[in-house]
């Protein structure tokens, strides 16, 4: 986890619920957006997501925002 966090994993799977956010709804984007949103959720559930997002203002201010 702390490899996918160094990685900038984080960020990336919140740009990538925004773009799908901005699609049209289908039930492959519906999932696509649980499975994102269960990813962060394992992230923000871990010591190490937690710990990321103290050191890391922008993506706390992302997930906060949903942006």
């Amino acid at each position: 986890m702390k490899e996918f966090l160094g990685r900038n994993g984080f960020g990336v799977l919140l740009e990538s619920l925004a773009k799908l956010e901005t699609r049209t709804s289908s039930v492959i984007t519906a999932s696509a957006q649980v499975q994102c949103a269960g990813c962060l959720h394992a992230l923000v559930n871990s010591a190490d997501g937690l710990q990321h997002l103290i050191e890391n203002r922008e993506d706390t201010r992302k997930l906060v925002n949903c942006k």
